[in-house]
This record gives C-alpha cells, sequence and structure tokens, in this order.
C-alpha cells in the first residue's frame, strides 16, 4: 500500500535538509537513485529514481532543471567491495570489514576462520559496517541459537551523545554507529566514508500534546557529530544466548462500552463479529475478553472488571486506563492460565491482529533466559505501542511480579 512520502532534498554539511511532499509510487522499495538539481535553488539537490522537469514540478516546489548530479546510488552484490557503500543487496547480509580498505557482504563472519582460509594469508577484523538487510523479517535470526537484544534503553545513549561506551541506543530503530576510535553516534543507517555516516536530519517526530504546552520529555534532544568521515563500524551489546519456544498464544483483549471520551465505542461489536470468523485473538490457542459490563459471546462471555474512573487525559479527554489494566493483569496473575503457553499477547479490539501471522514470527524467534518482548512500532521514541503487545512467558512473569511499582514509577496522575 502506497502512502504519501515526504521527498528529503540533500543539504550542505551542518544543513538541515528541506523537504518537499511527494507521492510514495516515485519511491520503489529498492530503487536505483541519483541526484537531481532544481532550478530555483542549485543549493538543495533530491534524490530521485528519475527526473523529468515537468512531472516533478507537479509533486515538487519550484522549476527543475533535472540536471543529474553524481552517480546512482545501490548496495552492494554478494563479492564487491561494501565499504564503499554499507550496505549489502541481499537480504540477510552484512558488509562486514576485512581491513580498511576491504570487506564483503555475508550472513556471518567468524574473523578465526576467514583468516585461516584467506588466500592472501591477511586477517579479518569481521567489524559489522553499516545495517544488515533485514528486508525480510525471517533473517533477523542470523547466528544459530542466539539473538540480537536491545539493552534497557535508560542504559542506552540518546541521539546526538557519544555512544562508544554504552553500545546501544534510547530511540527505536537506531544504531551506534563509530566515527573514529573517539566517536560514535546514534543512527539509523550509516554510509563509510561521509560526514556524518551521510545522515544529517532529526528523527521525525508526532508533536506533543497539548501543542500550547507539550510535556518535557517529548523535547528531542540532538547535537551535530564532529566533522570528518565515518567508518560506520556498528558497535553492539554482545548476542545473547536463546531458543525457540514454540508459537502457542495465550491472547486476552480488553472492550469498553465507553471510555469517557466523546467517541461512541465499538469495541464489543468488532470482538462479536471477529469471532464470528474465528479471527483476531478468537484464533489464538487461548483467549479471554476482558470488559467493564459481562456480555454474551458464543461461546463464552466477558469477564467483567472494575473500571475506575480517577483521571482524565488532557486532550482526548478519555479515562486514564492504568488503574483498570493493574485489575485485569492481577485477575490474570491470579488465574495462572498463561503460565502454560509460551506467548502472551494483548490485542486492541480495533487492531488488526492475525495471529496466524505473528506466528510465522515466532516460529524463528529465540528467547532469551530471562525473556523478551518485541517492539512493534520501530524507528520511533516509543517501540511498544499498546495496539498490539507480544511478550514470552518469561517476560510476562517478570512484568506481572512488578506491576504494583507501576502506580509508584508511572506519572498516571498527570494522564
Amino acid at each position: 500500500m502506497l502512502y504519501p512520502k515526504f521527498l528529503v532534498c540533500a543539504l550542505p554539511a551542518g544543513w538541515w535538509r528541506r523537504q518537499f511532499k511527494v507521492d510514495a509510487a516515485a519511491f520503489p522499495s529498492k530503487p536505483a537513485v541519483r541526484c537531481f538539481q532544481p532550478f530555483y535553488y542549485r543549493r538543495s539537490p533530491c534524490i530521485l529514481k528519475n527526473c523529468t522537469p515537468a512531472t516533478t514540478k507537479k509533486v515538487a516546489n519550484g522549476t527543475w532543471t533535472c540536471e543529474a548530479l553524481g552517480e546512482k546510488t545501490r548496495c552492494a552484490k554478494e563479492g564487491e567491495n561494501c565499504l564503499l557503500m554499507g550496505c549489502c543487496a541481499d537480504v540477510g547480509s552484512q558488509c562486514y570489514a576485512k581491513n580498511s580498505k576491504w570487506g564483503t557482504c555475508l550472513k556471518t563472519c567468524n574473523k578465526d576462520t576467514l583468516t585461516k582460509y584467506d588466500p592472501n594469508h591477511e586477517s579479518w577484523s569481521c567489524d559489522p559496517i553499516g545495517i544488515r538487510n533485514t528486508a525480510d523479517y525471517r533473517n533477523d535470526q542470523i547466528a544459530p541459537g542466539f539473538v540480537e537484544v536491545e539493552p534497557w534503553i535508560k542504559n542506552c545513549s540518546h541521539i546526538g551523545e557519544n555512544c562508544m561506551t554504552t553500545k546501544c541506543c534510547s530511540y527505536s530503530g537506531y544504531k551506534c554507529y563509530q566515527q573514529n576510535e573517539q566517536w560514535a553516534s546514534c543512527l539509523q543507517k550509516c554510509f563509510p566514508g561521509k560526514w556524518n555516516g551521510g545522515i544529517n536530519d532529526k528523527p521525525m517526530l508526532q508533536p506533543g500534546k497539548p501543542l500550547s504546552n507539550p510535556p518535557p520529555h517529548w523535547n528531542m534532544t540532538f547535537s551535530m557529530a564532529p566533522p570528518g568521515p565515518w567508518t560506520c563500524k556498528r558497535l553492539s551489546q554482545p548476542m545473547k544466548a536463546g531458543k525457540r519456544v514454540g508459537t502457542s498464544l495465550f491472547c486476552f483483549t480488553v472492550a469498553l462500552t465507553s471510555n469517557g471520551g466523546k467517541k461512541a465505542s465499538f469495541e464489543l461489536d468488532i470482538l462479536k463479529e471477529a469471532q464470528k470468523k474465528y479471527a483476531h485473538i478468537f484464533a489464538c490457542d487461548h483467549w479471554t475478553v476482558y470488559s467493564d459490563v459481562e456480555v454474551a459471546l458464543n461461546p463464552g462471555k466477558t469477564f467483567a472488571v472494575e473500571y475506575p474512573k480517577v483521571q482524565r487525559r488532557p486532550n482526548t479527554k478519555n479515562w486514564v486506563n492504568l488503574p483498570l489494566f493493574l485489575t485485569i493483569w492481577k485477575m490474570i496473575r491470579q488465574q495462572t492460565t498463561w503460565k502454560s503457553y509460551p506467548w502472551i499477547v494483548k490485542s486492541d479490539p480495533s487492531a488488526v491482529f492475525i495471529p496466524q501471522r505473528l506466528r510465522e514470527v515466532l516460529k524463528v524467534q529465540h528467547v532469551t533466559q530471562n525473556g523478551i518482548f518485541l517492539e512493534n512500532c520501530k524507528d520511533t521514541r516509543m517501540s511498544f505501542h499498546g495496539s498490539l503487545e507480544v511478550m514470552s512467558n518469561t517476560a510476562f512473569g517478570t512484568f506481572l511480579d512488578h506491576i504494583e511499582d507501576c502506580l509508584d514509577v508511572l506519572p498516571w496522575q498527570n494522564a
């Protein structure tokens, strides 16, 4: 499905990119792109797959000469020197450096093995350069028996900080890339030899509300990196041992007759239709529906829970739902049914949740000893959104053991 996107134009080092609206049809998923010159502002070339003055004028501002600047960009193929590009064309591949002059795309890199069999009898560093090609999520699990997990974000670096020590980033979807032995920073992508890793923009943010007085934590901090080319060596925490735990799902949802806002709620109606089609949570191995009222389902019924109405949210005027969910989590903890399932899933009634799609992901997912949860919205400030929450059994158990802490740790009284 195509959505309107922004055409991002390159600016000289130290400038922020200028953005123009353009339809996503101009940007296939893996285009070979070139820089083209707009007529009206000689210093702001834009990256496009192709460019004709008449067509581009319709989707961007001003008159365009469409003069091609530079060469088409692409990712390295197998056997090519990927240090020049910092990315790989083949799904699942990562650019690994042999030394400062040569690197190649591989699924995994064992420096001892490659050094032993190197035809030139040269050593390999196996430093990962740039991003791994994970266009297919099934290639996220590369090393057998190991999984790459993110540490607790409060122990990681913010965008613009030096992440040489932490080797992790607090902003979802960002990785720690090295400029040199003194400086590394959090970027979505990194292109070797470029200033600031070839990236010169702030992350896009949904404006904090109310717009007139957004909460302090919503202000994104950012500082420009020191000048000079980057090696783009990716720094990361060591991978952890894990194992596959199966795909059985314990699913639950919460359907309310009203959340306190002005809009009518159709959550129970949605679930009744989903049950008729054996869809949504009703396609899980075990399901439970919680509600503020007891309603007959076919088969079964909702579990009626108390809905404390303590505090309203400042914008939507909906009731803060933390007190409600504390009651539900305590009920789940007491019932203990969840303990028989390797995965626990909470889905909103309005979420488009297809359990079989989730099982396809989970059948290759390794789980560490301490448990994991799955990010569901990468490249955002908060990567774990409530519409679909997926946790391993151990992780959910740890969460249930500490749910009372929510009242003390979370500023729920401020909505």
